[in-house]
């Protein structure tokens, strides 16, 4: 009832969110019909600060007669509903945070806090990862985050801004300018990442020596770029771009097979997508 009662709401919303069925039962509905929505293969969360049963009396009892787990959320350890659960969690969180201890705040909080605990303990305790998550919100952003995947973003084909390293720094400049992506992917004879070429890299190059542009891309190029493959979600891709100490606005796409590039992911295609 009450506060708790709002609080039980969350807690089933996250609990369902995580895939773990719950409802809320509002113990004065439950004494009109709502008890139809207990089972025999349901566990009750009973959650009461005062943890006195008057008001909770009709879910109880129909737990009991159903045989169920009884599991008390209560601030009391002695308290009668303490005494009828089989299973009790003392949240003594002592006095409530205004100054006549009479608005729930402290125990209301400490409530939703252990319901969003015991969401994700079953969650890590089923073995459920991301991709699991993802599949129960598929819609706007959060969706999005979970489910889109490099591939889906990647730039490749003729797209791919793909040269060697033994090509003119000038060529690959008209290169750059042409894919629109602000970099060059080189590779080796054989077609694997040797490297990769941004324009900064140009004008750092152009500002030590100005006779650059007719020298390999090779000597200008940096050796063991940031790479991704294309199964990875975007969202850990934006990750590795926005590591701490060196964000960078692209990610190199290679094969699983072999580190032969496949393609660059681009931080404002990301971004178009509506992640971050």
């Amino acid at each position: 009832m009450g506060k708790s009662g709002l609080a039980a709401r969350k807690i089933a919303s996250t609990l369902c969110s995580t895939g773990a069925p719950a409802i809320f039962v509002h113990p004065s509905e439950a004494a009109h019909g709502d008890l139809g929505l207990v089972t025999a293969s349901d566990a009750l969360i009973a959650i009461s600060r005062s943890g006195d049963l008057d008001a909770i009396e009709s879910v109880v009892s129909a737990a009991e007669r159903l045989g169920i787990p009884i599991l008390a959320w209560t601030s009391f350890e002695d308290s009668p509903l303490a005494r009828e659960a089989d299973i009790s969690i003392v949240l003594d969180v002592g006095p409530e945070a205004d100054p006549d201890d009479l608005i729930p705040s402290a125990s209301s909080t400490a409530t939703i806090a252990l319901g969003d605990a015991v969401a994700i303990a079953l969650f890590r305790g089923r073995g459920l990862e991301a991709e699991d998550f993802a599949k129960l919100h598929p819609g706007g952003p959060l969706g999005r985050r979970l489910t889109l995947r490099v591939r889906d973003l990647m730039r490749s084909g003729e797209e791919l801004p793909l040269v060697t390293g033994n090509r003119e720094l000038l060529d690959v400049l008209h290169v750059i300018s042409d894919k629109r992506l602000g970099v060059a992917v080189v590779t080796d004879e054989e077609g694997r990442l040797a490297g990769i070429l941004t324009d900064g890299d140009v004008r750092r190059a152009l500002l030590r020596e100005s006779d650059s542009l007719r020298r390999p891309v090779a000597e200008f190029m940096t050796r063991e770029p940031r790479t991704i493959e294309p199964e990875e979600l975007v969202a850990r891709a934006i990750q590795r771009m926005e590591e701490p100490g060196r964000r960078i606005t692209s990610l190199v796409v290679v094969a699983r097979s072999g580190p032969r590039p496949v393609g660059v992911l681009h931080l404002h295609d990301c971004l178009d997508a509506g992640l971050r």
